[in-house]
């Protein structure tokens, strides 16, 4: 039985990370390009007719296409704001031509400011996000408009010998959808939601909060930058004579697909989603803590799909031990932590060993050892860059959690202007994650109480931490609330 999703998707990939999860994680891809993928696949079109932007995919195209989505590279905005700023092998004389063309074009819209393209320009510049050593057009700007998200465009060594030709060649000649970039992690963040809504009753009832929430996050702020970006495109294509309905400048980019069992807990990924949405918060704070949301969320899909390729779908899910101490990693809690980590990771390795083995392969430590970039070692980088993992460099690593991650959790699992008790609030990052940080968890994990000591100094750093982060308050000695104070959107 195929049991992959999208129903109609067909396996196609030897690789055995891929055969783990699905098409694919990649250990390559930034942080940023997680979020990024995720925003473009959301607000593209999900048919060629245009229809779909800021929805998810139908369920008849669910249940007849490879899903697919349907954007624009925008290239010539991404080379006015770029170009001048790249690496020198990566321009050629066609696009120093356009730029050039460009910058005179704009000169001539303001009667006596020669700056005014440079203005413009470093104003875009500096919402850069991806710059790297990249090429301009493997560059990318933070989403505070859905015209700054780009798909994934590499140049093509055939730019650089051709003289300037037809003007849609300009604009179009590039390499798409290779993801070696956008390598599908926001892909199959976009497929574990859209499959909890497909697969279950309890998902489909967040559906219209996130499509109206990614909406609101890339939409209600962004009008300046909206008008901006769009007159910059529209009158580059117009000074080269293209018309921008051209069906050539519109990019269809076909989607992976995710292994069975990725979907574990995509009800309570929809509804952590659908609650943080609903929060009225700054716009680049929103981006920067859906990035850690994104990269934890699918951080713990991983593990679960780990964890279940060894052992019996009837046993608890793995829990995650976090240390909240600060400074040190010499305390009981760390080395539990630690433990912990060391087993996560370690589940990777033993997952991948089992597909070897079912399957017979050759040269299984061989196969095994080159996936483990794609598999443990995506667990480990992205999970130290939310600082999910500490140290962020050096020997002990283990589990905590950083300001961010925890201004995620408590948007995400509570309500916009509503409180939990602080044990209320440990249950639930507990339930939706495994975390275990005070003693009722331990308990709950293990069955023993030897430790409830440590764990009760445990709980109580997190609750100084949590204060300090301004979410959490007092209201007696026995008695704390985290509370979420940001207003609910209004739409």
């Amino acid at each position: 039985m195929n049991r992959l999703f999208p129903p109609c998707a067909e396996r196609d990939e030897k690789a055995l990370s891929i055969k783990l999860f699905g098409k694919r994680l990649y250990g390559d891809q930034t942080l940023g390009e997680y979020m990024l993928e995720f925003l473009l696949v959301f607000a593209s079109a999900k048919s060629a007719d245009g229809t779909g932007k800021f929805q998810f995919h139908t369920t008849e195209q669910i249940e007849n296409d490879k899903l697919a989505y349907y954007t624009i590279p925008r290239n010539s905005l991404k080379r006015f704001v770029f170009y001048d700023r790249s690496k020198r092998e990566s321009k050629s004389d066609i696009d120093t031509d356009a730029y050039n063309q460009m910058l005179a074009d704009l000169r001539k819209k303001s009667v006596d400011d020669d700056d005014y393209p440079y203005i413009i320009q470093d104003l875009l510049y500096g919402y850069s996000l991806v710059i790297k050593k990249r090429g301009w057009y493997a560059q990318s700007l933070t989403p505070v408009a859905p015209e700054l998200l780009f798909p994934e465009t590499l140049g093509i060594n055939e730019r650089k010998k051709k003289e300037y030709a037809s003007p849609i060649e300009v604009e179009t000649a590039f390499e798409y959808g290779q993801h070696d970039f956008l390598a599908r992690g926001g892909e199959m963040y976009y497929l574990f939601l859209l499959n909890g809504i497909y697969a279950s009753p309890d998902g489909a009832q967040y559906k219209e909060a996130i499509e109206r929430g990614v909406e609101h996050m890339l939409c209600a702020k962004s009008t300046g930058f909206s008008v901006i970006a769009n007159h910059l495109q529209k009158w580059a294509l117009e000074n080269q004579g293209i018309d921008e309905s051209n069906s050539k400048l519109t990019r269809k980019m076909t989607m992976g697909y995710l292994e069975d069992g990725f979907d574990r807990r995509s009800v309570r990924g929809l509804k952590e989603l659908a609650t943080f949405l609903s929060n009225e918060i700054h716009p680049i704070k929103r981006i920067e803590l859906i990035t850690c949301g994104i990269a934890l969320s699918l951080l713990r899909s991983m593990h679960l799909q780990a964890f279940y390729k060894v052992h019996d779908e009837s046993e608890p899910e793995p829990a995650w031990i976090i240390d909240m101490h600060s400074g040190t990693a010499t305390s009981n809690i760390a080395k539990l932590a630690a433990e912990s980590y060391r087993s996560a990771y370690a589940e990777f390795a033993n997952a991948l060993n089992i597909i070897c083995e079912d399957e017979d392969a050759d040269n299984k430590f061989t196969e095994v050892s080159a996936e483990l970039k794609n598999t443990s070692e995506v667990f480990k980088k992205i999970g130290k860059e939310i600082q999910l993992v500490i140290p962020p460099k050096g020997n002990y690593e283990r589990f905590s959690l950083s300001e961010d991650l925890v201004k995620y959790l408590v948007l995400s699992l509570v309500k916009p202007q509503t409180k939990v008790t602080f044990d209320t609030f440990l249950d639930l990052l507990y339930e939706h994650y495994g975390m275990v940080i005070g003693p009722a968890q331990y308990a709950k994990v293990t069955g023993k109480t030897g430790m409830s000591g440590y764990f009760e100094d445990n709980k109580e750093c997190f609750q100084l931490f949590l204060k300090n982060c301004g979410l959490l308050r007092d209201l007696s000695d026995a008695t704390s609330i985290v509370e979420n104070q940001y207003p609910e959107v209004n739409y």
